[in-house]
């Protein structure tokens, strides 16, 4: 009994301080920060799995049992993760997103991204090897990290804010050069679905190419200026300055659509200074685990902020 009531004093507290805060205009994100060891540790062992897979091209069965994998983790947090698949009529394939809503302690919801697909075919002019193409930082970086930030999520219980975590398929082109009216078909299809007149979504977060070695993520040039500054503060605060917006990019990402929907939309992602991306060598030789810990901690270092900017 004595433990009974405990817990039930302890609710109605939590209820009170959520309404107080409520009342006062304000959202309280309180999120643990793991060391970078741990969290790039988590996340790149989430990485090796993906890219023991292979190459994950849209229709493949990698890309299906990549599916399985991001779902069963997601399952086995005690989250319910939901699976999008749709026939795309032109291209003849079958696309499968996988989204996440975790409820949390503000009115409007922040979404956090990536993409987990492979190119089906490199350029000629990329292609150094023989090997296949795994895409371990285009793809499996962003996949690993969302899914080691997927477990601060679960354990953060009320502490956090209201987030919906997607893996999009289909985000590289399809014809080997790029082509964007043939890319970005799991974006488009979340923002045709659900960024609707009345949706609750307040802004998006991308992370692409996040797990390079000689970590450099890029200022992209498209993305949303206002939120540049919770992220700028969160680098300052934990001294990660020399890996962060030291270089500019400008480029055609996931974030693309919900910028054209009108959603503030940031892309973190390692553009300029990437020499292997779209190429044989994007192995997991060449992903660290350290720099998925840096990019991981500035996300949740970011988030109390974001959350008062955009969340309410």
């Amino acid at each position: 009994m004595r433990a009974w009531r405990a817990a039930t004093c302890a609710l109605v507290a939590t209820v009170l301080l959520f309404a107080c805060a409520n009342r006062a205009g304000r959202v309280t994100v309180d999120l643990p920060l793991p060391t970078e060891d741990d969290l790039g540790r988590r996340a790149y062992a989430h990485v090796a799995r993906i890219a023991e897979l292979g190459p994950r091209h849209p229709g493949s069965k990698a890309r299906e049992r990549a599916a399985d994998l991001i779902f069963a983790r997601l399952r086995a947090l005690d989250l319910t993760p939901i699976r999008e698949a749709w026939f795309d009529e032109r291209e003849k394939i079958r696309f499968e997103n996988v989204r996440c809503r975790l409820r949390g302690n503000t009115n409007k919801c922040l979404l956090i991204t990536t993409h987990y697909d492979t190119k089906l075919e490199l350029p000629e002019s990329r292609r150094d090897g023989n090997g296949p193409f795994v895409g371990v930082n285009d793809g499996g970086s962003g996949t690993g990290l969302l899914l080691a930030l997927a477990e601060e999520f679960a354990a953060a219980g009320a502490r956090r804010p209201t987030l919906e975590l997607v893996w999009f398929d289909g985000e590289e082109s399809i014809p080997a050069k790029w082509d964007l009216d043939r890319a970005l078909y799991g974006s488009r299809e979340f923002v045709r679905r659900h960024v609707q007149d009345g949706h609750t979504y307040g802004a998006m977060i991308l992370l692409d190419m996040v797990g390079a070695k000689d970590l450099r993520i890029d200022r992209e040039e498209s993305s949303s200026k206002a939120l540049y500054a919770p992220f700028e503060a969160a680098v300052k605060r934990l001294g990660y300055d020399e890996h962060f917006f030291q270089t500019t990019c400008d480029v055609d990402d996931d974030h693309i659509p919900f910028l054209d929907a009108g959603l503030p939309s940031i892309d973190l992602i390692q553009f300029d200074e990437n020499p292997h991306w779209h190429r044989n060598s994007d192995t997991l030789e060449h992903v660290s685990p350290r720099s998925l810990g840096i990019v991981g901690r500035v996300v949740l270092t970011a988030l109390p902020a974001i959350a008062e900017r955009v969340l309410r």
